[in-house]
């Protein structure tokens, strides 16, 4: 499997981000042991093990992120006093006999409905940025403009028909992305690790899967080419700084957060792989 790779570093205050490179795995989900393989989505190259990368200098950047899923907010409260229920709260009979009821209410109540897999925030791109509709005509450009077959995978990029699919794709996504009550973004939120998750629901990218014709029950290989359309970048930052307002809010505030990840600010940022510079 193929995951591409981002390498996120920050000089004078500018994001840059910079990928290209490729982790390669033998599993599909799970994967046992990786490898680091050069070349953007999947091309041929050669392969190190982590151990013995060819730039030790990468695992010292400031941030390493794959699958597209960047930049989520990770944080710690240095002002824990008050802060309700506690581990230890669930000891009391009644009380855990009141949350239990609660949960099962319709709407649910209580501290059950807090966890990662109960709860969640589904935002329409027009409420996370006044910028939305700029990248909507960016999505729109690149068909009117003919350079979406670009961002395919190589050996898909002459095929007529796979191009005028993708279009079609392109098209659908910017008028959903255009409407304002159409998710963009989902937003899992983890109280107890403090952790923000911002899922892309709709990436504009798209990858490969390889069977072994020899062996179709072998592991297939998997590229997803996370972010090779760049206007997916644009939109996961959008997601991103909006995402970062929870830190605004009074409730936040008053526990003193500490941000733990990212640990950068940005206000820029560069693509390396075309040379651009892109809002964020």
């Amino acid at each position: 499997m193929f995951l591409s790779a981002i390498i996120l570093t920050q000089a004078d205050n500018v994001l840059v981000i910079e990928y290209g490179d490729n982790v390669h795995t033998s599993g599909v989900f799970d994967p046992p042991e990786s490898t680091w393989q050069r070349g953007q989505g999947g091309d041929s190259g050669p392969t190190w093990t982590f151990n013995s990368l060819p730039n030790p200098e990468v695992l010292n950047r400031t941030a390493f992120a794959r699958v597209g899923q960047l930049l989520g907010l990770e944080w710690y409260y240095t002002k824990t006093d008050g802060l309700f229920p506690l581990p230890e709260d669930m000891s009391n009979e009644t009380f855990l006999a009141d949350t239990i009821t609660g949960f099962n209410e319709i709407p649910a109540r209580g501290p059950y409905t807090l966890a990662l897999a109960n709860m969640a925030l589904y935002s329409s791109l027009a409420d996370i940025t006044p910028g939305y509709q700029s990248i909507v005509a960016d999505i729109r450009n690149q068909v009117a403009n003919d350079v979406a077959a670009s961002y395919l995978p190589p050996s898909y990029r002459d095929d007529p028909t796979m191009i005028a699919g993708y279009k079609h794709q392109l098209l659908a996504l910017a008028d959903f992305l255009e409407n304002p009550e159409a998710p963009s973004l989902e937003g899992p939120y983890v109280t107890g690790g403090d952790t923000f998750l911002p899922i892309m629901l709709h990436p504009l990218s798209r990858g490969t899967v390889r069977l072994n014709a020899a062996d179709i029950l072998d592991q297939p290989e998997l590229d997803y080419r996370s972010i090779s359309n760049p206007i997916d970048l644009d939109i996961h930052l959008a997601h991103t700084k909006y995402l970062r307002r929870v830190f605004e809010t009074p409730t936040v505030q008053k526990y003193g957060p500490i941000v733990t990840e990212p640990r950068i600010m940005f206000s820029q940022m560069r693509t390396l792989s075309n040379g651009s510079r892109r809002r964020c």
